[in-house]
């Protein structure tokens, strides 16, 4: 059903069809439902039903998003152990490389 659609019910005995609309629409799609079809004043039981529709939306949209920040924060805690554990192997290496050039130097002037 489209949000058109939907504006159309006016009626009581639309509000299965109304419901039905609400229970499937982008956070997007009610908030434009409220603004241009229901107002308080005229329709208080579909006002209500968009309102708490809009709650539910909005709650399981910032439960979706916070898990995916959940996710790409534990991506980014591994990457960076993974930059330390690569540094700490480049500092080794690194100090290796001086040994062996301060044993080499002191090799060729002896």
């Amino acid at each position: 059903m489209t949000l058109e659609e939907a504006g159309k019910f006016k009626n009581d005995s639309d509000y299965p069809k109304v419901q039905e609309f609400l229970s499937n629409a982008t956070a997007r799609e009610i908030q434009q439902f409220i603004h241009k079809y229901v107002t308080p004043q005229h329709n208080d039981q579909f006002f209500n039903l968009a309102r708490v529709a809009l709650d539910v939306r909005l709650s399981e949209d910032s439960d979706l998003i916070a898990d995916k920040l959940s996710k790409q924060t534990d991506r980014l805690v591994r990457y960076t152990i993974g930059l330390y554990v690569f540094t700490v192997a480049l500092a080794f290496f690194a100090v290796i490389q001086i040994l062996i050039m301060i044993v080499d130097y002191c090799s060729k002037n002896h």
